[in-house]
C-alpha cells in the first residue's frame, strides 16, 4: 500500500493548441497512457496509481489510466497546462507529496430537464434516470470498463452493441461521449434506431473511417436521419483513437430541423427534407451500432460513456454544458481522503472543503444530503487528528471564488462519542463522495 495517495493527473486542452480554456467547452482530451512519448511501460504504473486511487476512496471506478478530463487537480489551482505533461515529473511529484484524488463529475446543473434515458454504464445497461429503459448488452459488449465518469461501455466492432428498449419521441436530443480505439477500417455505427424500408425509416450516427463508405470520404460524421438515398449531415470528423469526443443530436421529425454538435459546438444542421415527408423512426434505440433490414450494419470499436435522451431540443448552452464536466477535488485540509479516519471532538463543528472546478451554484448535493452513516471503528484504520479551525458560527454551504473552495460546515453530535461514522456528501448527479470519522 503506498503512503502517497496517487491523483488523477488532468490535462484540459485545446485539440489544435494544448490550451485550456474551461468556458468555450471541450476541445480534445489526452491520456496519460502515452504521455512518456508513447512509451508503452508508462501504462501499467499509470493503471497502477489508477487502482489505488480508486481503492483508497472506496467509491468510483478508477479513472487515471483511462485519464479523465482536463484539468490538474490540485487544490486551489485553476490555471491549466500549457504544454504536455511528462510521466517523469509526475512521478517525481507524487514521491514528494501527498496528492488529493479528484473524480470526474457533472456539473448538478448540467443535466437539463426532460431526461428520457441516461445509460451511465457504470456497471451495466439499466437506465439511471429513474424512468426503466434497462437496456440489455448484445453479443460482447460490457459496462463497468474505466471511462470517463465512472465506468463506461466497451465495444469490439464485431456485432455488439446496447439494445434499448427506448422509442424516440418525434423531438428530442441524444448525446454521448465516444473514445474510438480503431477508425482503420470503413463505418462505425455509433448509435441508431433499426433501419427499414430502405433507410426510410431510420436515425443514425455514424463515422467513417480510414477507409470512408457508401459514397462518404474518410473522416467524417455522417447523420442520417430517414430518406434512404441522402445523408442529411457530412461534417468533418475530430474523432482520434484512445481520445474523448463529446458528440450531441438534435432532432425535430415536426419540422424537419437537425442539429449535430461536436464538443458543444455546432457541426452540422439540416433543415429541408430532401425526399419525402417523413415521420420519426418507429423502432427502439440502440448505441455501439445500428443495424438495418437491407444489409447494413455497422458497429462501434471503442468506448462510450453517459448516454442522454431527452425529450426535446435542448438549447445550445445546454448542449455546451453536457459538453464539459465539472471536476470534483477534495476533501481538502483539515479533513484527510480515505483510508485515512479523520479523529475529531464529538460535537464540534467539522469544515468540509473541496472544490468543483469553479462556482456551480450552491443547490449542488442530492436531496437529504449531506448525510452520516454509523460505522463499525477499526483500530487498525490510519488516523488524522482534525482539530477544526472554524466554529459553529458557520453554518450551511458557502463558496469561496478567491479559492476556488466550496466549504460545508458539518456540525457534529456530542452523542456520537466513542463512536465512527462516514460523511456522505452526495452531488446531485449521483454520485457520492465520502470521508471517515471517529469522535472522541
Amino acid at each position: 500500500m503506498f503512503l502517497v495517495a496517487p491523483c488523477r493527473i488532468i490535462a484540459r486542452f485545446q485539440q489544435s493548441t494544448h490550451v485550456c480554456d474551461r468556458w468555450r467547452g471541450l476541445h480534445g482530451i489526452a491520456f496519460v497512457d502515452t504521455v512518456l512519448g508513447g512509451v508503452k511501460t508508462a501504462a501499467p504504473l499509470a493503471r497502477l496509481v489508477a487502482t489505488h486511487c480508486a481503492e483508497i476512496r472506496g467509491t468510483l471506478m478508477p479513472h487515471a489510466y483511462d485519464a479523465r478530463v482536463l484539468r490538474l487537480a490540485l487544490h486551489g489551482k485553476k490555471a491549466a497546462m500549457q504544454r504536455p505533461t511528462h510521466l517523469h515529473s509526475l512521478i517525481s511529484l507524487s514521491l514528494g507529496v501527498l496528492l488529493l484524488c479528484s473524480t470526474v463529475v457533472r456539473d448538478a446543473t448540467a443535466l437539463p430537464s426532460g431526461l428520457l434515458a441516461w445509460w451511465s454504464g457504470d456497471s451495466n445497461a439499466n437506465d439511471v434516470s429513474g424512468n426503466g429503459h434497462n437496456a440489455i448488452l448484445a453479443g460482447n459488449a460490457m459496462a463497468g470498463v474505466p471511462g470517463l465518469i465512472g465506468g463506461a461501455f466497451q465495444f469490439d466492432g464485431t456485432a455488439d452493441f446496447v439494445s434499448t428498449p427506448l422509442t424516440l419521441p418525434s423531438k428530442g436530443t441524444i448525446d454521448l461521449w465516444v473514445k474510438p480505439a480503431d477508425l482503420t477500417g470503413t463505418i462505425y455505427g455509433i448509435f441508431g434506431t433499426l433501419g427499414l424500408f430502405d433507410g426510410n425509416d431510420r436515425l443514425w450516427l455514424n463515422a467513417r473511417g480510414d477507409q470512408g463508405g457508401l459514397g462518404i470520404d474518410p473522416h467524417n460524421l455522417v447523420v442520417n436521419v430517414g430518406y434512404c438515398c441522402l445523408n442529411e449531415i457530412v461534417v468533418p470528423s475530430p474523432l482520434l483513437p484512445d481520445t474523448w469526443t463529446h458528440l450531441a443530436l438534435t432532432f425535430d421529425y415536426d419540422h424537419d430541423t437537425y442539429a449535430l454538435y461536436i464538443n458543444g459546438a455546432l457541426a452540422g444542421t439540416s433543415t429541408t427534407p430532401p425526399g419525402p415527408d417523413r415521420q420519426k423512426p418507429s423502432q427502439k434505440l440502440d448505441f455501439g451500432g445500428h443495424q438495418s433490414n437491407f444489409g447494413q450494419n455497422y458497429y462501434w470499436n471503442g468506448l462510450m460513456d453517459e448516454v442522454h435522451v431527452f425529450d426535446h431540443v435542448l438549447a445550445p448552452e445546454e448542449i455546451e454544458d453536457l459538453a464539459t464536466p465539472v471536476i470534483f477535488t477534495g476533501f481538502f485540509p483539515p479533513i484527510s481522503n480515505l483510508p485515512v479516519v479523520n479523529v475529531v471532538q464529538a460535537g464540534q463543528a467539522i469544515p468540509v472543503k473541496f472544490s468543483l472546478g469553479g462556482n456551480q451554484g450552491l443547490n449542488i448535493f442530492a436531496p437529504g444530503y449531506p448525510q452520516s452513516q454509523g460505522v463499525v471503528c477499526d483500530s487498525d484504520d490510519p488516523i488524522n487528528d482534525v482539530q477544526p479551525t472554524e466554529t459553529a458560527g458557520g453554518s450551511g454551504l458557502t463558496y469561496d471564488p478567491t479559492t476556488d473552495t466550496y466549504t460545508y460546515v458539518w456540525k457534529t453530535k456530542r452523542p456520537w462519542r466513542n463512536s465512527c461514522r462516514t460523511l456522505l456528501l452526495q452531488l446531485i448527479n449521483g454520485l457520492p463522495h465520502t470521508a471517515d470519522f471517529r469522535f472522541k
